[in-house]
């Protein structure tokens, strides 16, 4: 006997081996989890396809001899929407059975139950569905978006698209869209990898992948970073296209790139990793492009490899750290040789500089002094970490007694030193945006940087209370308390500023999805 565990779609995603002896019952005391499956899914015990109990409790015992298969049952949890921040954002009346929300920032989707799919926002933007609207009525099964159009995947293989042509809108020059595996995008492009192994693309920066020079073919996994694509064939082979200048083209990599198993980016450049650990890099040379100063740094043992908007760092067995790129935003961690030496365990980053984090908890920063490159001010402080966050401009460090320890930028988050004591311990979690940090104690929050982005939580004090999560935009934040509310702080356009719905927004609600000018949250409208 077996217990086989299927997701929306029927795939399996779990089956496990049962003894002979094993009862329903007995189910009944165990716990799967399903990492990426819906929560509070409505479950049936079948026996085949036939389900074994009429009203779908677990039973006192199993027939002996069967296979047991527990189903995730096409029944998931469906909300309604409720915007605030942008006028053009709020949903249509008649929306309701929502399963989840997918934005670019000026448009909205939503995916309803049973699949079908929902827009509005601003048509240019993919506000519209357009021509697209009778494939979008079910079966939806991936959505992505770029900065200007959306697409979407249906369970029959078939894809579509909608929003500004120029931006991957229009799908007509690759159409039909069928036996697609897959879709991906740039900010301005969309690529399907289809069943077969082929990709095509359509849009702007990365929208024409007949310009390359080696054929699409056997392509398991696609990669993308802003303007171009790259493709990873079954054989460790690398394709790229899009802008040449940032990506676009493998150029003299080429002939090292094979046996490659993963493939990294950042704003302007591509770096692969090949089955021995070695390193291989292409795109925008001053940006991490070019990492002929580094190569016999790069030539073994690289484990992670870890992209800013313009370098990279390369975390290697036994914890050393290799950079390169534009010195300026961490691409040359000389000040920091020493102590980059081994022994480093994660690595983050934000826009100009990067912070790497110890076996022992210690800290150490390299990049541009002012935006989170100098911790030298505080490196005393920084011992126990557990945990780095990041915001556009600085970073705060997480200890293991619950203190925060923030550098870089002071208006931006980089000074915490007004809510000091309320930073020195129990301290759960630090979410940052663009310009500030929220941080998360007891249920209640603390903020700091940046007081029109969120830095300054003040307005809303008294109704932060009971906080279980935190959820942010560049602009703002939003609070997700115990019992199902909502409250938003921060720039009053872009989402910080709820009192417009503040009668919606006292529980029910689910989870928190924020674009770059409003935000928008599921509020519980029936439960499976």
């Amino acid at each position: 006997m077996a217990v086989v565990v299927r997701d929306i779609v029927g795939e399996v995603v779990l089956q496990e081996a049962l003894q002979p002896s094993t009862t329903v019952a007995d189910l009944a005391h165990r716990t799967w989890v399903f990492l990426g499956c819906p929560e509070n899914v409505r479950v049936q015990l079948c026996e085949g396809t036939q389900p074994l109990l009429e009203d779908d409790a677990i039973g006192e015992r199993a027939p002996p001899d069967c296979e047991m298969v527990l189903s995730l049952i096409k029944r998931r949890p469906v909300y309604r929407v409720v915007t605030w921040g942008n006028p053009s954002m709020t949903p249509p009346d008649s929306l309701s059975d929502v399963c989840a929300l997918r934005t670019n920032g000026r448009a909205l989707v939503a995916l309803r139950e049973g699949g079908a799919l929902v827009a509005w926002g601003d048509p240019n933007f993919g506000g519209d569905v357009g021509a697209a609207a009778s494939s979008l009525e079910r079966g939806v099964s991936q959505v992505v978006f770029n900065d200007r159009a959306f697409a979407a995947l249906l369970e029959d293989g078939t894809a579509v698209s909608w929003g500004d042509a120029d931006f991957g809108g229009d799908a007509s020059s690759v159409a039909p869209l069928r036996d697609v595996a897959s879709l991906h995008s740039t900010t301005s492009a969309f690529a399907a990898l289809k069943i077969d192994g082929s990709v095509v693309s359509w849009g702007q920066l990365g929208g024409d992948c007949r310009v390359t020079v080696a054929p699409l073919v056997g392509v398991t996994s696609v990669f993308s970073n802003p303007s171009s694509f790259c493709a990873l064939s079954e054989t460790g082979a690398v394709v790229a296209w899009g802008d040449v200048a940032t990506g676009g083209d493998v150029g003299s990599a080429a002939q090292h790139l094979h046996s490659v198993t993963m493939i990294f980016s950042n704003g302007r450049a591509f770096a692969a990793l090949k089955e021995g650990g070695e390193a291989v890099t292409w795109g925008d040379s001053a940006s991490g492009g070019d990492s002929s100063s580094v190569a016999e740094q790069l030539s073994g043992t690289v484990r992670a490899i870890y992209g800013n908007g313009r370098s990279f760092a390369a975390l290697k067995e036994g914890g050393a750290v290799v950079t390169w790129g534009l010195a300026s935003r961490g691409g040359d961690s000389n000040s920091v040789a020493v102590t980059l030496g081994s022994e480093v365990v994660a690595i983050f980053s934000n826009p100009w500089a990067f912070a790497a984090l110890t076996k022992s908890g210690a800290v150490v920063s390299w990049g541009e002094p002012d935006k989170g490159g100098d911790s030298s001010a505080v490196a005393c402080h920084l011992q126990g970490v557990r945990s780095i966050s990041t915001s556009g401009h600085a970073f705060a460090a997480l200890k293991g007694n619950g203190a925060v320890v923030c550098w870089g930028d002071p208006a931006n988050g980089g000074d915490a030193s007004a809510v000091a004591a309320e930073l020195a311990d129990g301290v759960m979690c630090v979410e940052g945006n663009g310009r500030a940090f929220a941080a998360l104690r007891g249920g209640r929050v603390v903020t700091w940087g940046d007081a029109d982005r969120g830095g300054d939580s003040s307005r809303v004090r008294e109704q932060l209370t009971d906080v279980c999560a935190i959820f942010k935009n560049v602009w703002s934040f939003t609070a997700l308390k115990s019992h199902g509310a909502v409250v938003s702080w921060g720039h009053p356009a872009r989402g910080g500023d709820s009192s417009s719905v503040a009668a919606e927004v006292t529980e029910g609600i689910h989870t928190v999805c924020y674009s770059g000018f409003s935000c928008a949250v599921l509020k519980e409208d029936r439960r499976w």
